[in-house]
């Protein structure tokens, strides 16, 4: 049957009342990290869910219960098998969950007694009162309740005191005195087998001697009765009479049923049958290791698949890993104002100033159309949250209508307090966005002053790898590599195994704010318009970009990481949190920190190491315990997911540019569930209906690229003296983008109404 492997695992944590970390792993038995408090569970795929439940149980009272301690090693315990501990100890733990949980006293019942009727103890064609003392009372504490077992006086003492039990030095103590108590009774066996041995071979003797030959001839025979028949006297000595005796036809039988004693003797001495004589090997639990062998087969599907790696979110250090609003904004301003030296410079100054100048007037209609629509949504949600309720109190103007009218009570309508916004901004500030960032910071400014409009406290981050100068102090003319710290410990609170590695380059750039001055705000939006400007026009102008804010790879995975940080960091003062991320592409391929010290001999105790994540990982939630699969591709979308279970009030919302096309392969990373049939979505996208909803984004909005431009700079490409045709074109172009621009801020308002 199918288990929920997360369901168990949250039983687990249940049970054991504390936060531990339970992972499934394809192993043979269950383990327990005592410092870590992780508990490794096998994948018991063919248990019932009544045995599962029971083996879990089992496991958490050894989390719960037994100590971390290596009693192999004390001088006083070292001779005590460990069969014989481990029985004991888990009579012991097992009765101490059961009284701690009542209900599992079912569970242990159902099933220990669902193991006996599969065999699991292989006890079939066994006397179970011949087994050796520890086996008896291993059978009693599991399956006594379906089983006869007979125990002499010692081992009744034996049992009530397992019973009574309450500490792990009690066990031992009764472990070792049952192995001892075992070894007595091996030795008189053994010695009770040896004098029946003795005895048996002394009458085989006898009976070998007084033996007739039986390779005598005829002749022979016949002088013997003649001799007989002249003894007239009836007398003879004892070496006459037993041979007369051994003359029957039951000599040969007699050997034969020798032989099948013997056999019969082998066979119960090797089944462990103490009539036999001895116990065989008296330091095993031959039930309890018939058990755990079976156990192990009910992992057998999982056995050759590759163990699951469990990773987890780190604690970014913010200080190190943002680059303030003032720290930015000052070296921009440096920048373009120590790079304007020329003639041609200034002129590029100039004409894209007034550019953007011509975009921030041209883009009112927007903001305001925006606020339009959010103030409409706001207020539909808060009609639809309000209350009416009679107050109790007479309403003077209806008493006049008492006689039939009966409600004469004055109402209250309570409307209850919205909850108030806030909104993160991450900026995929990489190379490939190059083509595209001008249009990208238009969509990004138009709906920072919808924020500015509506006072929405909001935080625009650029996340990159290539700015850690920014707020790291290096020397100009040193090499570019001399200070690059990539170190995967640089950013984190702690480098710890199995968490997902950052890179020491990445940064969060803070490039506008809501806690700044207008003035400011402004100022920094010419300069990202210039700095965009720098990089798309470098070829033409000739101006310098920003060294230190360059374009670099996308580490978007990181920034996801960072925002849970950022957003329990502004709900301090705001209740819901949206984060915006504006992207043209996945992250780079994550991966994991490891311990090498542990895999390869060669290396340090200290050598740290990487591994890339697969889909043999899972993303585990350390608070919630609930686990995520991964795969080169979905990594984002489960951190999302993870994050967002454990900040409820937040909400993420993608605006994902497409290029020429890549709408196919947008389709199958995120559009598969919303569109099942990739034409069926194409189609939508020609009608305007550009979003998606995700168990990870609440809205996911694809952008094609050539509807990105929401200004009429198109207009400008026509020529003079153009036809009519094409100058319609261009008019149909325009309306369509504003009309796809004017769709996707209404879904936007609505979300974040």
């Amino acid at each position: 049957m199918t288990v929920s492997i997360e369901i168990k695992g949250n039983l687990a944590k249940l049970l054991a009342t504390e936060d531990l970390i339970i992972e499934h792993k394809p192993v043979e038995t269950a383990s327990f990290d005592v410092d870590r408090r992780v508990l490794t569970l096998p994948v018991w795929d063919r248990a019932s869910e009544t045995v599962y439940d029971m083996l879990v149980a089992h496991e958490v009272g050894h989390a719960l219960y037994t100590p971390n301690r290596e009693w192999f090693f004390e001088p006083e315990w070292k001779t005590i098998p460990l069969d014989y501990v481990n029985v004991v100890e888990d009579a012991r733990i097992e009765r101490l969950i059961k009284q701690r949980y009542r209900g599992l006293n079912r569970d242990f019942k159902n099933g220990y007694n669902e193991l006996h009727n599969d065999d699991l103890f292989e006890l079939s064609g066994q006397n179970v009162n011949h087994l050796k003392p520890i086996d008896k009372i291993n059978l009693y504490f599991k399956i006594g309740g379906y089983i006869d077992i007979e125990f002499n006086d010692t081992e009744n003492e034996f049992v009530t005191r397992i019973s009574k039990c309450q500490t792990f030095d009690e066990v031992l103590v009764i472990s070792k005195e049952i192995h001892e108590y075992t070894k007595e009774m091996q030795e008189q066996m053994q010695k009770q087998a040896n004098a029946e041995q003795k005895e048996s071979e002394a009458q085989d003797n006898g009976k070998v001697e007084s033996r007739p030959d039986m390779s005598e001839s005829n002749d022979n025979t016949q002088a013997q009765k003649d001799e007989q028949e002249t003894d007239t006297q009836g007398q003879g000595d004892q070496e006459q009479e037993e041979p007369v005796q051994g003359r029957s036809d039951k000599s040969f039988p007699d050997e034969v049923d020798d032989t099948e004693q013997e056999q019969k003797q082998e066979e119960i001495k090797n089944s462990g049958d103490t009539q036999g004589g001895e116990f065989g090997d008296i330091n095993t639990a031959t039930t309890q290791r018939s058990l755990d062998e079976s156990i192990e087969d009910l992992t057998n599907t999982y056995k050759d698949q590759v163990p699951t790696q469990y990773v987890t979110i780190p604690n970014m250090v913010l200080d190190k890993v943002v680059i303030d609003f003032n720290t930015i904004k000052t070296y921009l301003d440096e920048h373009f104002v120590k790079e304007n030296t020329t003639e041609s410079s200034n002129k590029f100054l100039i004409e894209h100033t007034r550019r953007f100048n011509e975009f921030k007037k041209s883009s009112n209609k927007e903001v305001n159309y925006l606020v339009k629509e959010f103030e409409m949504k706001k207020s539909a949600d808060s009609y639809s949250r309000q209350a009416t309720a009679k107050t109790g109190m007479l309403d003077t103007s209806k008493l006049h209508t008492y006689m039939y009218n009966e409600d004469i009570f004055k109402k209250v309508t309570t409307i209850p307090d919205g909850k108030n916004h806030g909104l993160i901004f991450v900026l995929d500030w990489s190379g490939s966005m190059n083509n595209i960032l001008e249009d990208t910071l238009k969509q990004l400014f138009q709906l920072v002053w919808f924020c500015k409009k509506t006072q929405i406290p909001y935080e625009v981050y650029a996340f990159t790898n290539d700015s850690w100068q920014l707020n790291k102090k290096c020397d100009e003319d040193q090499p570019y590599t001399s200070y690059r710290n990539t170190s995967s410990d640089l950013l984190v609170d702690a480098w710890k195994e199995n968490e997902i590695n950052i890179d020491g380059c990445f940064r969060m750039v803070n490039i506008l704010s809501s806690k700044a001055r207008t003035k400011d705000v402004e100022k920094q939006m010419l300069n990202l318009w210039l700095t965009n400007c720098s990089f798309k026009y470098h070829y033409n102008h000739h101006f310098p970009h920003p060294a230190k804010f360059h374009l670099s790879g996308t580490p978007l995975n990181e920034a996801i990481i960072c925002t849970k940080q950022l957003v329990k960091q502004m709900m301090k003062k705001i209740q819901k949190v949206h984060v915006v991320i504006l992207t043209d592409g996945e992250a780079h391929q994550p991966s994991y920190n490891v311990d090498r010290s542990k895999l390869h001999d060669g290396f340090g105790l200290d050598h740290k190491g990487t591994r890339s994540i697969n889909s043999t990982c899972m993303l585990r939630n350390r608070k919630s315990g609930k686990t995520y699969g991964l795969t080169y591709s979905n990594c984002s979308l489960k951190l999302i997911e993870c994050i967002k279970d454990d900040l409820p009030n937040v909400s993420f919302i993608a605006f994902r540019v497409v290029e020429r096309g890549g709408m196919r392969y947008v389709w199958t990373q995120y559009g598969m569930d919303t569109y099942p049939d990739y034409e069926v979505m194409k189609e939508q996208v020609k009608k305007g209906n550009l979003s998606l909803t995700l168990n990870s984004y609440d809205k996911f909005f694809m952008i094609p690229q050539h509807h990105l431009s929401v200004d009429s700079d198109q207009l400008e490409q026509v020529e003079e003296g153009a036809s009519k045709g094409e100058v319609s074109k261009a008019f149909r172009k325009m309306f369509k983008n504003k009309k796809t621009n004017k769709f996707m801020l209404s879904e936007f308002a609505k979300a974040i109404a």
